[in-house]
């Protein structure tokens, strides 16, 4: 679990930082260079905002709502993981009940970001296949590159 977890954190702040600093963050500085007044200023920095978050799931329509609600309650989980371990190590009386009860909220973890993952792989899949941006393409080809996830039953 530990290391799907690390897998999904790594790949979102990948494909993150590639979307914006493959090409909005020089398409930035470039307007920003030929800017001549404020206005062309602020212009380039909402269309920097715009375009950053359209390429980064967090858009306003439905899918990207979608899509951003389901990365942020993964994103929560993996929060929980974390505060789980922590509390797991830091415990100084660690009794049977104390164990079996971190191992039932390691499964519950563990069961919630399965069901999370596959929904996202199937939203994702879907959208791809009737044509989809190249940033979700990417998002999908990074999180499933081997088809793990789809192959499975």
């Amino acid at each position: 679990l530990r290391l799907e977890l690390a897998h999904f954190t790594g790949v979102l702040h990948q494909s993150v930082v590639d979307f914006i600093l493959g090409s909005e963050w020089e398409r930035l500085c470039d307007t920003v260079d030929k800017a001549q007044t404020l206005e062309a200023l602020h212009s380039a920095q909402d269309a920097f905002l715009f375009n950053s978050t359209q390429k980064c799931l967090v858009a306003s329509d439905k899918l990207w709502a979608l899509l951003s609600t389901r990365i942020k309650t993964m994103l929560n989980i993996v929060l929980q993981f974390c505060h789980l371990g922590q509390e797991l190590i830091h415990t100084k009386d660690i009794t049977s009940a104390f164990v079996n009860n971190c191992s039932l909220s390691f499964e519950k973890i563990k069961l919630e970001f399965e069901e999370n993952r596959n929904f996202l792989l199937t939203v994702l899949n879907s959208k791809v296949r009737i044509g989809g941006t190249p940033q979700l393409v990417d998002f999908l080809l990074r999180l499933d590159f081997n088809q793990f996830y789809s192959s499975q039953p």
